[in-house]
């Protein structure tokens, strides 16, 4: 048994400094990129016109393809956690701050829901519905009307998911069972 725990802590050991985390560079053909101004990246969305861009630390950037260009520069809007495009290719991005923005005309819009949702909030985008939600509350995304529609109060949100296209959502009920919601059944 020693033997066996002696061969496994060497080959960790062996691989240890393959696992170290280093600087990444973006390089498109053999032109050095600007580098992306944030080392901690929470997602990328790609909307359907192809255009790239980056949510982080340091707010939301588009990528052409050679350079980032950047869409919060101070604020709230700086930390945007997620990125989603709308089935119309609109783009929302909501913030570790509770902000929920979306994209027109090149600027990035913060929606008036902000100044009601305080905490945090995740955004899903599921069988062509955009769903924003916090830890109790789930709410709808309109992208004709730009409306966020209240949907339901939850004890609490673990999770929305898809399985066999259907819409779910994981409700933790305060007797440790869980509720398991179809979200085809809501609507706004």
């Amino acid at each position: 048994m020693k033997f066996v725990l002696s061969v496994i802590i060497v080959v960790l050991l062996a691989f240890l400094p393959f696992a170290q985390q280093g600087d990444v560079q973006c390089v498109t053909y053999n032109e050095d990129n600007s580098s992306f101004p944030t080392s901690v990246c929470y997602n990328w969305n790609q909307l359907p016109t192809g255009e790239l861009f980056v949510s982080g630390n340091a707010g939301l950037y588009r990528f052409d393809g050679v350079n980032f260009y950047h869409y919060a520069t101070r604020g709230r809007g700086v930390s945007i956690s997620t990125s989603v495009a709308d089935k119309n290719g609109r783009l929302w991005c909501n913030s570790f701050h509770g902000d929920v923005y979306y994209m027109e005309d090149d600027s990035l819009i913060r929606h008036p829901i902000s100044n009601t949702i305080r905490g945090l909030t995740a955004l899903r985008l599921m069988n062509g519905r955009l769903f924003l939600y916090t830890e109790k509350t789930l709410f709808e995304i309109d992208p004709e009307s730009l409306e966020i529609n209240f949907l339901r109060e939850f004890s609490m949100i673990r999770t929305l998911f898809e399985a066999n296209n259907q819409a779910y959502l994981l409700n933790s009920l305060e007797d440790n069972q869980t509720e398991v919601v179809n979200l085809a059944t809501m609507q706004s």
